[in-house]
């Protein structure tokens, strides 16, 4: 699973997207690499949808709150409270 950084933040409230550092893009678009070889590993493959919202992640558009809010609702998953 992809691991939070919590001091590092991408929109706003209202979608606003915020610049990500270079670090912070790499740092992200590792976690993304490692969760899909974990997917690869035993026998799947993410899929395009999925991969669609791990990629906006990587780029900094949605921070970690909102990939997990987007994965859970992709999957059909109730929402944390």
């Amino acid at each position: 699973m992809v691991r939070r950084h919590p001091a590092r933040f991408a929109g706003d409230e209202r979608g606003n997207q915020m610049a990500i550092s270079d670090e912070e893009r790499a740092l992200r678009e590792n976690d993304v690499r490692q969760a899909r070889a974990s997917t690869e590993l035993e026998g799947g493959r993410t899929s395009d949808e999925a991969r669609a919202i791990q990629d906006a992640y990587a780029r900094g558009e949605i921070d970690h709150d909102e990939l997990m809010r987007r994965t859970r609702a992709y999957l059909n998953l109730p929402e944390k409270s």
